[in-house]
């Protein structure tokens, strides 16, 4: 196996990979389902005697395990690039602007639900109370004893606390913006280490185990970036797989970010026994989320399939979508479901609040996109100035 090579202007200028970016946002309704079962189909979840729990459709909810291919596709997104033009800029640039790239988004949803703490439109406590959710009724376990929803709380929270610590009562789905963080760090220090290598299997197993030691006793969600930047480097390894290949690799990877508990379809991996937990289950979906990826890079008709505008708009709007859409469960959704819960019955409550879930996060997404984009273009030139790749505009 050889690692990618040249420094093309070809390589430079190609545009973002449409079939990844439709990944990355079928992820993000996943986990959108995840949560709605959560809060309203609590025990349709978790017991297996309801028989969703165990069956080998559990990965069309299973967020948990889906939000290892969002750190998977980070870890090769930002260093692709750099093994295809061999440009230490790239690294340099990405790990320095990576913390303001990431920031406008989750700041803005951290201080928009100070503002529904302080005006009272959050509805969740009730919903849950008659959900039976216990991460409903809690803020999706947000809420500890010394949690005081201030301005000043949000604004720290918004602008430092949360990507460098991970606290994030505000908006606890942006635990994930700490990982994203720490995690490109690790990836662009990886993919800068391997490089140097020239190919040669052995080192690049060595440091990327390093990696993978390292993160794992940091914080076991930083290990699924190492094998994205992994990815990344012997791209060009996966080209010319036959659709045939890519549809068994993708069928057995969702089977195996469907795996929660050895139960049901899954009852021949009781053998794992104790070892089955939070830690194992990202490890074994991380190795899921390569297999679905590798099938997208390494087959080109599995990849012009899933080219077009719809593709293009699940990514442009799959972190926003992800940022803002609990927000509007334990807000609005959750209003929707007591409200009509009396009067229209417990199902009929839960299809109004799926609709009052989708539609407004949707519209959300699509106005934080435009500024992220915006943000982004600006962020850009601004670094392009600073590193002397522009002259200042007179």
């Amino acid at each position: 196996m050889t690692p990618p090579q040249g420094n093309s202007k070809a390589a430079k200028s190609q545009p973002r990979d449409l079939s990844l970016e439709a990944l990355r946002g079928i992820a993000a309704l996943i986990v959108m389902a995840w949560h709605f079962m959560m809060a309203f189909y609590w025990k349709t979840v978790f017991e297996p005697s309801y028989g969703f729990l165990g069956s080998p459709f559990y990965f069309l909810i299973h967020g948990p395990s889906v939000v290892s291919i969002f750190f998977v596709l980070s870890g090769y997104v930002l260093t692709k690039k750099y093994f295809e033009t061999n440009e230490g800029r790239i690294l340099s640039s990405g790990a320095l602007k990576r913390y303001f790239r990431l920031l406008p988004i989750p700041f803005i949803s951290i201080m928009a639900s100070w503002a529904l703490f302080h005006f009272g439109l959050y509805s969740y406590k009730p919903a849950g109370d008659i959900t039976g959710s216990p991460w409903l009724a809690n803020f999706a376990n947000g809420i500890s004893p010394s949690f005081s929803p201030t301005f000043g709380a949000a604004f720290l929270q918004g602008s430092y606390i949360t990507f460098f610590t991970g606290d994030s009562s505000f908006n606890p789905l942006l635990w994930t913006i700490h990982v994203e963080l720490i995690g490109s760090f690790i990836a662009f220090g990886l993919a800068g280490i391997i490089a140097g290598v020239h190919g040669r299997v052995i080192a690049v197993v060595i440091a990327a185990l390093t990696a993978a030691i390292v993160a794992h006793y940091f914080n076991f969600w930083f290990v699924p970036f190492i094998p994205g930047v992994l990815l990344a480097y012997y791209a060009n390894n996966l080209k010319g797989m036959k659709l045939i290949t890519a549809f068994i690799l993708i069928v057995l990877g969702l089977l195996i970010i469907g795996f929660r508990e050895p139960i049901g379809f899954y009852s021949f991996m009781k053998f794992i026994g104790d070892y089955n937990g939070d830690m194992f289950r990202t490890y074994f979906a991380t190795f899921g989320s390569c297999l679905i990826m590798a099938s997208i890079i390494g087959c080109e008709k599995l990849k012009q399939s899933m080219q077009g505008k719809i593709s293009h708009w699940l990514g442009r709007l799959s972190f926003p979508f992800y940022a803002v859409h609990i927000l509007i469960l334990c807000s609005l959704a959750s209003w929707v479901f007591v409200h009509y819960h009396a009067t229209k019955g417990y199902d009929m409550a839960a299809a109004f609040a799926a609709v009052t879930l989708f539609v407004p996060s949707v519209i959300l997404a699509a106005l934080l996109a435009e500024v992220d984009e915006r943000w982004a273009k600006y962020l850009n030139g601004w670094f392009r100035w600073l590193t002397g790749e522009t002259k200042p505009k007179r």
